[in-house]
């Protein structure tokens, strides 16, 4: 009875020690893919511009643009771009009496030194317009970036 129990535990074989080894590094191989993915999500890529050869983030420009509103007797509001970065569009926020607001994008591109007329509804009690800048992501492609709402010019 113990020979047969001798043959019966050496014909039981495992893993050996090299397959083991693999299938540990590909399963952790598989679990940093997951985690380089996973972080993908929460990073945002950098948009940048390039004026007049100097390039960094396009958010960095907003502090550089020189925006300024002013109301036309016919009620339209005139913006003007006093400073040297191209503005792609803007985005306008109208506050109401009641309490109430709303949110536009008004696609006029204004170049430095230029004006565009805005047709506003009127009953605002204040308007903020927000420039709206153009960048680049890593291979060129173009995207729109909006300025934080500090860099807003306020009318009313």
């Amino acid at each position: 009875m113990k020979k047969n129990f001798r043959k019966q535990r050496r014909s039981i074989k495992g893993l050996s020690p090299i397959v083991s080894t693999i299938i540990l590094i590909m399963i952790v191989i598989i679990i940093a893919i997951l985690i380089i993915l996973w972080f993908r999500v929460f990073l945002k890529e950098v948009v940048l511009k390039d004026v007049g050869g100097n390039s960094k983030q396009a958010v960095d420009f907003c502090n550089e643009v020189q925006l300024h509103g002013a109301i036309d007797p016919d009620g339209s509001i005139v913006v003007t771009n006093q400073g040297n970065i191209p503005i792609n569009a803007l985005v306008v926020k109208t506050s109401y009496s009641d309490g109430s607001s709303h949110t536009d994008t008004k696609e006029l591109p204004i170049n430095p030194g230029y004006s565009q007329n805005l047709s506003i509804t009127a009953g605002y009690t204040q308007l903020k317009i927000i420039p709206v800048l153009l960048g680049k992501k890593k291979g060129e492609l173009v995207q729109p970036v909006t300025c934080p709402e500090n860099y807003a010019v306020k009318i009313m």
